[in-house]
């Protein structure tokens, strides 16, 4: 009986060396771009995260009596929350 593993057809490519062209060709340039996409996201999302922090204290700046108000009560819903 024919093992393809140790007696491969004359002028097949070990299944090795297919997989690593498949790689070289497909998926590794594929996974460049998906980690070139992913970079981008995280970027703009770190740069939205500092936007929405500078807005948040512009506004406890401007009105502090009602960021106070508001850190107590969700406190205090937190407290409940997490009593037994």
């Amino acid at each position: 009986m024919l093992d393809p593993q140790r007696d491969p057809m004359p002028g097949d490519r070990p299944v090795q060396a297919q997989v690593e062209e498949v790689m070289d060709r497909h998926v590794t340039p594929a996974l460049g771009e998906v980690v070139g996409q992913v970079e981008f996201v995280v970027q703009e999302a770190g740069e939205e995260l500092r936007h929405q922090l500078q807005r948040l204290a512009e506004t406890v700046r401007a009105q502090p009596l009602t960021a106070i108000a508001l850190a107590a009560l969700a406190g205090f819903v937190f407290a409940r929350l997490t009593e037994r």
